[in-house]
């Protein structure tokens, strides 16, 4: 069994092995790239690493941010050099391939990283795990679903797909069919301008949190670092974008990731047939899923919209919770608040 190794993106021997492990692993989850990291890291102090390991029982490629809790949270944090880990927004986890012996690669990559974790003075891990869950190393810590996700699978034929989606769906994606919508792919980001335009007052409608407002720099970066694994869809009423979605590209599976409608054109509900055509597009490609993801709360409106493209396709949406050092992780949580909300995960993290 080789060694567990930690590799960093801001080093370039380690950035270009993580890369060509990426390059390996038959998922190729945009989500998993270094580069994705680094984009969606929230503070510069938030190092972007990927724990490996590879042997005759498999391979795991285990993704994740490196937190330094003191540089956040200042210097009255009773434990100076302690850390936490989490993965990016969007979906991660162990990915493991190529497994001999499941349960014997397991045990050699959590002894061999939990040592790891102990020398690094890492508190807690939070994971949001993929929804693909046999793509993954079992995890052996504490595990929930506190949200349903939405799949469509694409393993049928077109007609079949056209039965499954609602009622309602078919109406509307006929209506903005009816109204002269078409849909076309932007594999290169031509359309970034309309597309952060409605992006941007969607999520003014929305009352989003200031964290989802990227702006053009970040774009550009996504656009340049993540080539060929991401293409903006656009619902177009002759030279006016009414709706735009940012979808990411991986071998097996797109996934429906930021995007709009222009408010002006709700009635013609052209944001459905951009779903329908990237379902048509996809399945066109080879891919074998189409990930809509979930709501903010369990059956709020946007679950429900995107329920509706496929009933039969809802999974749970699992994250993995561990305290690695329970005494630091009680310190830490004192430090922060007497009214800490225990039931948040790490709880030194509550708002």
């Amino acid at each position: 069994m080789d060694a567990l190794r930690v590799l960093r993106a801001d080093r370039v021997d380690e950035r270009a092995a993580w890369i060509d492990l990426w390059s390996q692993s038959p998922a190729q989850e945009v989500f998993t790239h270094p580069a994705y990291l680094e984009i969606f890291r929230q503070r510069s102090d938030h190092d972007c690493c990927c724990a490996t390991m590879s042997s005759d029982a498999g391979t795991v490629l285990y993704p994740f941010y490196l937190r330094h809790l003191q540089s956040e949270y200042g210097l009255g944090l009773p434990c100076s050099e302690a850390k936490d880990i989490a993965t990016p927004y969007g979906y991660g986890g162990p990915y493991a391939w190529g497994q001999a012996d499941p349960k014997e690669l397991a045990k050699a990559f959590w002894g061999a990283f939990d040592n790891w974790t102990m020398q690094e003075n890492v508190v807690s891990e939070f994971i949001r795990f993929s929804l693909f869950e046999d793509e993954l190393l079992p995890y052996p810590g504490e595990v929930e679903s506190p949200l349903m996700n939405v799949v469509r699978s694409l393993d049928l034929t077109e007609e079949e797909l056209w039965g499954e989606v609602r009622h309602k769906v078919r109406k509307n994606v006929k209506r903005g069919r009816n109204a002269g919508i078409e849909v076309i792919i932007d594999g290169n980001g031509n359309r970034l301008g309309d597309f952060l335009s409605i992006y941007h007052r969607t999520m003014d409608r929305r009352c989003a949190d200031a964290s989802f407002y990227y702006d053009t720099n970040f774009f550009e970066s996504f656009c340049d670092a993540l080539a060929g694994r991401y293409c903006f869809v656009h619902a177009m009423s002759g030279d006016l974008v009414v709706a735009s979605e940012l979808v990411l590209v991986s071998p097996r599976n797109v996934y429906s990731f930021l995007g709009g409608t222009d408010p002006a054109h709700f009635s013609n509900r052209p944001n459905d047939l951009l779903k329908f055509e990237v379902m048509l597009w996809a399945k066109s490609e080879g891919k074998h899923n189409f990930v809509l993801g979930g709501g903010k709360a369990a059956d709020d409106g946007i679950y429900k919209y995107k329920e509706s493209f496929a009933p039969n396709g809802v999974r749970p949406f699992r994250v993995g919770k561990r305290i690695l050092n329970s005494v630091d992780y009680g310190r830490l949580a004192a430090a922060r608040s007497k009214s800490v909300d225990l039931a948040y995960f790490p709880a030194y993290r509550a708002a």
